[in-house]
């Protein structure tokens, strides 16, 4: 009993430590070292891409549609740079460590920020860039071409806004950042608000691209000499199901929660491989596809009708 006694008085009596947020791994696995790598080829090719637009913009013509287009392009690049780089840094990290249980919270809110804020820009500079093409591409409209670089900073700036919402106070305790399975921290898409939310946020700009992208093809339809239209044709249809295929799995698992259901297996990791899959696709299909035959491509044409 004694011993006993003095066993409580000194575990109560000295402090215990405080726990690291990391813990390394006790033995190596290989499973981890594929999305990394997949991360780090991702990264590469999107760093090349954001190069490539912000030379672009350093050269192109003061108030041209070059110009324009180059900001815009910036933008696409900066949106999903802010998610495939540092993702790519937490992912190598978690190779040789893991998060400590009770003081993991703070990497997940981290992750959870960059990966919304960048996700969120990524669909609104997408649907951007399909207005630009309409509007300034297909049928030179009379828009200021410099209020293109100011809606490109309103969609990052709007994502960012979003980003930071789930890490207030009284927020982040009922729909905060959490983790949603596999490894995959992100705004709690269990709880009803955030699946609200990212259900109409989702469906409403699809349905924006997909028109947006329609109008396109039905104004090259009607224009008697232009260059390179069985490309544009193909380039619209690209994009279209590339922005289909990216975040189809957002509405899909907002309706998971609010039917009541649980995430099956799989579906956080594919969501995070489809979003990041942006920054292979995006350098070909905006940096060289959409760039060479829509902004390089843009020419004088005879309209016989744009409705």
């Amino acid at each position: 009993l004694a011993q006993a006694i003095l066993a409580q008085a000194q575990c109560t009596s000295s402090p215990s430590p405080t726990p690291r947020m990391l813990q390394p791994r006790q033995t190596f696995e290989g499973q981890y070292l594929a999305f990394p790598i997949y991360l780090c080829i991702a990264s590469i090719a999107n760093s090349v891409f954001l190069y490539r637009s912000l030379n672009d913009l350093r050269t192109a013509a003061t108030g041209t549609v070059s110009q324009a287009g180059s900001q815009v392009l910036v933008c696409a690049a900066i949106a999903e740079l802010i998610w495939v780089v540092p993702c790519f840094v937490q992912c190598a990290i978690y190779v040789a460590a893991k998060n400590n249980n009770e003081t993991g919270q703070a990497a997940c809110d981290i992750q959870g920020f960059y990966s919304l804020t960048s996700s969120v820009g990524s669909m609104f500079v997408g649907a951007l860039v399909s207005w630009f093409t309409l509007e300034q591409l297909v049928v030179s409209s009379e828009r200021s071409l410099g209020s293109w670089k100011w809606a490109g900073a309103a969609c990052l700036l709007t994502a960012v806004i979003l980003g930071i919402i789930p890490a207030i106070p009284g927020v982040r305790d009922n729909a905060g950042y959490t983790a949603l399975g596999e490894g995959f921290c992100y705004w709690d898409l269990t709880a009803d608000g955030p699946a609200v939310v990212m259900l109409l946020l989702t469906v409403t700009l699809m349905g924006i691209t997909f028109v947006l992208n329609c109008k396109s093809v039905r104004a090259l339809h009607l224009q008697d000499e232009v260059d390179y239209k069985a490309e544009k044709y193909t380039i619209t249809a690209a994009l279209v199901m590339s922005y289909f295929f990216t975040w189809i799995l957002w509405p899909v698992a907002s309706l998971f929660t609010l039917s009541d259901q649980s995430f099956p297996s799989g579906l956080m990791i594919a969501g995070g491989i489809l979003g990041h899959a942006q920054a292979l696709v995006n350098p070909l299909l905006y940096g060289w596809a959409w760039k060479r035959y829509f902004l390089e491509g843009r020419t004088a044409v005879t309209v016989k009708q744009v409705s």
